[in-house]
């Protein structure tokens, strides 16, 4: 555990090198935004809502050039509920999710969306009531 020496140590020394870093800029990288994955989820009353998935990415470069620019991953998901659905269902499904990178850059980004979905599908499973509970068998597409 850090003491508080070393948080008063460690904090002084991020302080140090902000100052030599100089100020910095963050820009999205527009060509890098794209779907990763989309996927079809079909209620128990068999009313289907696309769920995506979108990978955007920022750079962040600092005013100091001996300090490399530095490239930061987002992951986006949020679904589209058909007009006819039931409030409950649209109220549920309207979250819209940022999610910082949860697994290795290394990991293939289907299966890193997928693991996205399924916490953000938790997150609305919170939302739902009981009775319209989202059906577990999805299919990707």
């Amino acid at each position: 555990m850090c003491t508080r020496l070393t948080k008063a140590l460690l904090t002084s020394l991020f302080k140090i090198f902000s100052v030599i870093k100089g100020s910095s800029t963050v820009n999205e990288i527009f060509k890098h935004r794209k779907i990763v994955m989309s996927i079809d989820i079909v209620t128990t009353n068999g009313i289907t809502i696309k769920v995506f998935c979108q990978k955007r990415q920022y750079i962040r470069s600092h005013e100091n050039s001996l300090f490399k620019s530095k490239i930061y991953t987002v992951f986006d998901v949020f679904s589209k509920t058909p007009e006819f659905a039931n409030e409950n269902l649209k109220e549920a499904f309207s979250i819209s999710v940022t999610f910082p990178p949860l697994v290795s850059k290394y990991v293939d980004d289907r299966v890193h969306a997928r693991i996205l979905i399924n916490a953000y599908l938790d997150m609305v499973n919170v939302r739902l009531n009981e009775t319209t509970k989202v059906n577990s068998d999805i299919t990707i597409h």
